[in-house]
């Protein structure tokens, strides 16, 4: 006896087999190219823990191998994978990875930031892709004296603005901002300062070298809500004059 369903019965199972698919644990499963793109980060990345530079040389592309010999290196303590994002072309992604590392002035203070890297696929493999840094002339033009100076800074600041906690009644606020030179040469601040008698900020360092890390510590004492409305970390970058201002301001969160 062959069984027949009616098809109020067929149209209900197919819904609910659409809605089962449609739960969060029936996502869509990696492609073959996201799985091989996460093992080679997750490779890359142990040799960047171990601090076995010249086995990084396998997974960059061949225009990056000058650019990797010449850059400064330091190793991370630790990472996570946080999102691998193919190209709908499969040739091409993006990875984001959370690296955990510490300043050499700061030991026991760990540092974690998202670091995010380019990645080709060439010959059946992923290959990371590095970016040469712009010349550090390039980085100060401004095309008309009267322009509002829009280029970015050599030092690249974690927080910008800096943001502050709330202080309590009768405390100190601080926050540690992670700082690193994103040139291939010198920079050396000068005249840190700040705009307002509460705050003050102060460097582990004053010199950074090419990929060189550093803390810009600001410390807030003073009445909440400030008598001064707008708060600014300011100073002076060398040898490219660059005139660096931080805002900063509170958050609640």
């Amino acid at each position: 006896m062959q069984l027949r369903l009616s098809p109020l019965v067929g149209r209900l199972t197919l819904m609910i087999l659409a809605l089962a698919l449609a739960l969060p644990g029936n996502a869509q499963a990696p492609s073959k190219r996201e799985r091989q793109l996460t093992q080679r980060v997750d490779q890359v990345y142990r040799l960047f823990v171990s601090g076995e530079w010249r086995k990084v040389e396998a997974f960059l592309t061949k225009d990056s191998l000058d650019l990797w010999a010449g850059q400064a290196k330091g190793t991370i303590t630790s990472f996570r994978i946080e999102e691998v994002k193919v190209a709908p072309d499969g040739k091409q992604a993006d990875a984001t990875v959370q690296v955990t590392f510490n300043v050499p002035k700061m030991p026991m203070v760990p540092f974690t930031l998202p670091q995010k890297s380019q990645w080709l696929y060439q010959k059946g493999k992923w290959f990371l892709k590095l970016k040469r840094p712009p010349p550090v002339l390039e980085l100060f033009k401004t095309s008309r004296p009267s322009e509002v100076e829009v280029a970015p800074s050599p030092l690249s600041f974690a927080q910008n603005p800096i943001q502050l906690p709330v202080p309590q009644p009768d405390s100190e606020t601080v926050v540690k901002i992670f700082v690193q030179n994103m040139t291939m040469g010198d920079v050396t601040v000068e005249d840190l300062r700040t705009t307002c008698s509460c705050l003050t900020a102060e460097m582990d360092r004053t010199t950074f070298h090419s990929a060189d890390r550093g803390v810009l510590t600001v410390k807030y004492v003073g009445p909440y809500p400030p008598a001064q409305p707008t708060m600014h970390v300011q100073a002076t970058l060398s040898p490219m004059m660059y005139l660096l201002d931080l805002p900063v301001v509170f958050s609640k969160e």
